[in-house]
């Protein structure tokens, strides 16, 4: 591909990452991200691509820690087992921060490019941090060209 600004057939830099947006769905955390090919002599964007990354949360809460958070809200003498198992099964994660950074020739293939991408969130049962990782990636032909 021929850079608009430099004129070269150029080869791509280092990928630039940007998280688009993100959120959670019960124990599914989700990022879109933005993933741009640039050309290494100028920096220029040249391609683009969104990636809908996701991570399933591996956590399970401990039941002290769930009876401690939940009493934060509920008076002791209203707090009964019925209580705690509710707020373990309804659970969710409220992701308070999401990084992503470039993934590059991940599958041994130098045109290969996504991100890495790290949640951070709560649980909403036993107020927990709990951090997640993703990776996605696709072939630099799948990517669109910046208009």
């Amino acid at each position: 591909m021929r850079c608009p600004e430099c004129g070269k057939f150029a080869a791509y830099g280092e990928p630039a990452v940007e998280v688009v947006d993100f959120g959670s769905t019960d124990d599914t955390l989700e990022a879109e991200v933005r993933v741009s090919l640039v050309c290494a002599e100028d920096e220029t964007e040249l391609k683009e691509l969104i990636l809908n990354v996701t991570a399933e949360v591996d956590h399970t809460c401990d039941l002290e820690r769930v009876v401690a958070h939940q009493l934060k809200s509920t008076e002791p003498d209203k707090l009964g087992t019925d209580d705690v198992d509710r707020a373990v099964a309804d659970r969710d994660f409220e992701v308070s921060d999401c990084n992503a950074e470039p993934l590059e020739g991940a599958k041994g293939k130098k045109s290969t490019y996504g991100a890495t991408v790290v949640w951070t969130a709560t649980c909403s049962a036993c107020g927990d941090a709990v951090e997640a990782m993703s990776e996605d990636e696709m072939e630099a032909s799948e990517f669109e060209e910046v208009a």
